[in-house]
């Protein structure tokens, strides 16, 4: 859950129409304040019974895709009638393979880091296919999707395009 405010408190700073007071000097930072754990204006998302570290991947206006464990999310923020939604309008289910995180399991001190945290996505501009880079139970791995087949084009070890670690 303490992932999923800090995530919620990040992403709220991109809403258009909601702004800080400014700032006296020209070094100090601005900050936004939100009670989340008592405010129902507030939409989140997330998962409740393990941990998921969210990583912002992609904004486009009120769209975002955001990396967590074993999926992508594609997300859509709304600010209607007072109230902030999170939408999810799709993912990707990306697991790391069974025997990996078995490997994982024996060595790592906490087993729920022995996922596949997505970290990296990017699209490319003339096919539109996408890579796709995670931790894989700390073992890097990268696909080629293509997003109009739904169907992966290629997979490979992702050491050195994705890191180890979800944190």
């Amino acid at each position: 859950m303490y992932s999923t405010l800090n995530l919620l408190v990040f992403l709220i700073g991109f809403l258009p129409g909601i702004k800080s007071r400014p700032s006296e000097t020209q070094n100090s930072k601005q900050f936004l304040h939100f009670d989340l754990q008592n405010d129902d204006t507030i939409g989140t998302f997330g998962n409740e019974k393990t941990i998921d570290y969210y990583r912002l991947l992609e904004i486009e206006g009120n769209n975002l895709i955001v990396g967590a464990a074993d999926n992508f999310l594609n997300l859509t923020i709304k600010n209607t009638n007072s109230k902030i939604e999170i939408i999810k309008n799709s993912n990707y289910y990306w697991p790391a393979e069974r025997n990996a995180e078995f490997e994982c399991n024996q060595k790592a001190a906490n087993s729920e880091d022995c996922r596949n945290f997505i970290r990296i996505l990017t699209i490319h501009t003339k096919t539109d296919d996408v890579l796709i880079c995670g931790t894989h139970a700390y073992k890097p791995k990268c696909r080629i999707y293509d997003p109009k087949t739904k169907r992966t084009k290629k997979e490979f070890s992702g050491t050195g395009l994705s890191p180890l670690d979800p944190k």
